[in-house]
This record gives structure tokens, C-alpha cells and sequence, in this order.
């Protein structure tokens, strides 16, 4: 059986947290990394942890973008400038543009879907594209074996509200090695999808994967791990007890794979099972588990965060309470839509547009694609009236009330709505 990851504890200005010397080692040219390279240097506290003298606060941030390789940050986060300070005394370059980003486009940053296409040619050798978490996470030592990563602006996909981060690795390796690095792919939870082969005279092949925690290499029968009922969980540094049954109580889960028995987990120093991810995040996750309910406090601004966590766990039912928590959060507060009207002179076409939050929108036409505001419908003559009426209808059924309506005091054709939907003082939580 493979050795789990060692754990350690940080003490970070009294801020305690605890991570695998694997996660704070990710970037080894990074001061972090090379603090950590020599580890024997880095004063502890009374309690053994390691101590750095930083922002213990700010430091959860650092952390899990050591863990997932990407920045997720609140939506009320306002604490720019000294987190610029941090990142550069870790000296995490690739943290350090991402804090820069964030403050100048205040955007969600996205590493992409768990998507990876590779193509091998003995001319050009191998090359894998796809997220670049994905790909970093698979050839970490890219640079060790000759070959390099691209990425950059031209590599990213840009949405109305997230850029999907890209990139492309070159690996320099020989036909002979090539069944191991796929057997490697497969072995980190992937799942070929297509696979095509060229007769071109250089061993040209190309492959589809996609992740799936149901493809993780089983162990052998003697390799099984078993767990007690009641399982003491340390998750970043914040330790929780509960049930076997929880845990597993979606099988196909990431957690439900990890109790299964059939692949190791670490632990820490004092016996507990180790997730190397957001402590305080899991608290959610595990009442979820328990009640099957997801509840927030009213003033909850970490969706974001969340929404990483349950992706990573791959709870799907989690995943849609969080999106319809989300959606009604919106409802506790006073919200406005826009509606124009506009006739050509001819009478021939009639474009209605709806300005209105995406959420709004979403939560209403749920058959069109809401990627962003406004929403605009295209109607012949014909259907004009029945279709507006229609529309109008079908708002004031999701409880907006029309607060004034408009005639362009020049064009007659164009016409202007305004409707309201006023605050809600109790709103569900599923």
C-alpha cells in the first residue's frame, strides 16, 4: 500500500492549521517552499507546530490555493492590499498574480472542468491540454523531464462572470513510455471517453479523459482499510467527529470512496483520518451529510468556496442545494426587472429585452440561456401580443408586481415596464 502524505501543523500568527509538507512544498522555488526544504529551520511552537510570524487570517487563503491551485475568495473580500504583502513574502509567483487579478477584475477564476485531452506523435511527442489545475496535478515535474507548460491569457476561456483557466504541457517522452504515463492518467481517476489513432507515420494518437472518482484503482483484498463507526476527521486543522455511516452516505462520493477501505488516508499526529482541505467549509458539507438538509447563516458570502468544496467532494446533491441556496438568497432582498418593448415601423418584428439580474433570469426562463443579462426575444408580427402578454404573465406569477409603465413620448412603439418583487423576511434553505 502506498505511504499517505506526511501531516504537519502551522502555527501562522496563533492560527493553527494543518496541511501534508507535500501541500506547502507545491511551488519548491517559492520562499515557502524552500523554507520548507529545510525544515529543521523553521522554529515551532510549544505544541510542536511549525510557526511563521504572518497573517494567520489570511493564511486559510494561501492554503487552499496550495491545495487546489486556484484563488477563491468571498464575495465581500475586501482585504486586497495586505494579501498582495502576503503573497510576496511566500513568494508564490503564480498566487501573486492571481491576488492581482482578483483586485483588478474582482471575477470568479476558474481552473476548468476535470477535462483533459492528450495527443501523442512521435514528432511532436506528448502534449496535454485541458484545466491547468488538471494538468499541473498530473505532470507536477513537468520541468524535470524537459518539457514545459504553457499558459496564459491565450489558453483561458472567458464567460460573462468566470475566466476558465487553460493550458497545454509538452512532455518529452518516447513511444515505449507511453502505456505508463496512460496507465498513470487512469490511476489519478480518469476515464478515456474517445481515443483515435492516425495513419500518418508517426505513431500519431489522441485521447479524451474525463474525471471520475468512480474509475480510483481498487485495492487488493489485503489491502482494505477499515474504519471504525465513530471517525474523529481532521480537515485542515479543524477536527470533527461523526459517523462512518455519514461519511459514506453517498457512496459514490469522494468521501464515500475514501471510507470505503479502498484507498489509504492519511492521518495526523494524533490518529485522526486527514482531508487537506477548507476546515470551516466542512462543517457544512458534514451537516449536509447528516441531514440531507443545507443550511447557511443569512449572512453566509462564501458560496464561492463552498461550491469548490462540494465539487471537490462530488456530492451532486449538495451541489444543486447549494445552487438553489444561492438562487433564494437573492430573494431576500428588494429586486427589479426591466422590460423594453421595441416595434419596428414596418410592424414586422418586435424585440422584447429583459434587464434583470442572471440569477433572476435564471430563476424564471429556465428553457433559454441565461449566461447574461439582458435576455432579449425575437417576435413576427403575429405573435407579438399573445407573446408579450405571455411573458409578462409568467413574471408577475414568480411574484413581481408592475411599480410603472412607459410610452417613449416620441416613439409611440417602444414601451417600458418596470416590475418589483419586494423583500422576503423568511426564505428556505432547500
Amino acid at each position: 500500500m502506498a505511504e499517505p502524505p506526511r501531516v504537519v501543523g502551522l502555527n501562522v500568527g496563533g492560527h493553527i492549521y494543518t496541511t501534508t509538507l507535500y501541500t506547502v512544498t507545491q511551488y519548491s522555488d517559492s520562499k515557502l517552499g524552500k523554507l520548507f526544504s529545510l525544515e529543521s529551520q523553521v522554529p515551532r511552537d510549544q505544541k510542536g507546530n511549525y510557526f511563521l510570524d504572518r497573517d494567520g487570517v489570511l493564511f486559510k487563503h494561501v492554503l487552499n490555493f496550495l491545495r487546489t491551485k486556484k484563488l477563491i475568495l468571498p464575495d465581500d473580500f475586501q482585504d486586497f492590499e495586505q494579501f498582495e504583502i502576503e503573497a510576496a513574502f511566500y513568494g508564490i509567483k503564480p498566487l501573486e498574480e492571481e491576488v492581482q487579478n482578483a483586485k483588478k477584475n474582482r471575477k470568479l477564476i476558474s481552473s476548468g472542468p476535470e477535462i483533459l485531452r492528450l495527443f501523442y506523435s512521435s514528432k511532436t511527442q506528448l502534449v496535454l491540454a485541458g484545466g491547468l489545475a488538471v494538468i499541473q496535478r498530473l505532470v507536477p515535474n513537468v520541468r524535470m523531464l524537459g518539457g514545459n507548460v504553457l499558459s496564459g491569457s491565450a489558453y483561458n476561456f472567458k464567460t460573462n462572470d468566470k475566466i476558465v483557466e487553460g493550458g497545454q504541457a509538452k512532455v518529452p517522452i518516447k513511444l515505449e513510455q507511453l502505456d505508463a504515463f496512460l496507465q498513470h492518467v487512469v490511476d489519478e481517476g480518469f476515464e478515456v471517453k474517445m481515443s483515435t489513432f492516425f495513419l500518418d507515420g508517426h505513431a500519431s494518437q489522441a485521447w479524451g479523459f474525463r474525471f471520475s472518482f468512480n474509475s480510483t484503482r481498487l485495492m487488493r483484498m489485503d489491502e482494505v482499510q477499515e474504519f471504525p463507526s465513530i471517525i474523529d476527521v481532521n480537515v485542515g486543522g479543524n477536527v470533527y467527529t461523526t459517523s462512518l455511516a455519514s461519511l459514506t452516505r453517498f457512496p459514490d462520493s469522494m468521501l464515500g470512496v475514501m471510507f470505503s477501505g479502498r484507498r489509504p488516508v492519511a492521518k495526523d499526529s494524533r490518529g485522526n483520518f486527514f482531508i487537506d482541505r477548507d476546515g470551516p467549509m466542512f462543517r457544512y458539507v458534514l451537516n449536509f451529510l447528516r441531514s440531507s438538509k443545507l443550511n447557511l447563516p443569512d449572512n453566509f458570502q462564501e458560496f464561492d468556496q463552498l461550491a469548490e468544496e462540494a465539487d471537490f467532494y462530488q456530492i451532486p446533491r449538495l451541489i444543486e442545494a447549494l445552487k438553489k441556496i444561492k438562487l433564494s438568497s437573492t430573494v431576500g432582498r428588494n429586486q427589479v426587472i426591466r422590460i423594453t418593448l421595441d416595434r419596428d415601423k414596418h410592424g414586422l418584428e418586435t424585440l422584447l429585452t429583459v434587464f434583470a439580474e442572471k440569477l433572476i433570469l435564471q430563476e424564471i426562463f429556465h428553457g433559454y440561456d441565461c449566461i447574461c443579462s439582458p435576455l432579449v426575444f425575437s417576435f413576427d408580427k403575429e405573435q407579438a401580443d399573445s407573446s408579450t402578454t405571455a411573458i409578462l404573465q409568467e413574471i408577475t406569477n414568480y411574484g413581481f408586481e408592475v411599480m410603472t409603465s412607459l410610452s417613449h413620448p416620441e416613439d409611440k412603439s417602444i414601451n417600458e415596464w418596470f416590475f418589483l418583487r419586494k423583500r422576503k423576511t423568511n426564505i428556505p434553505n432547500s
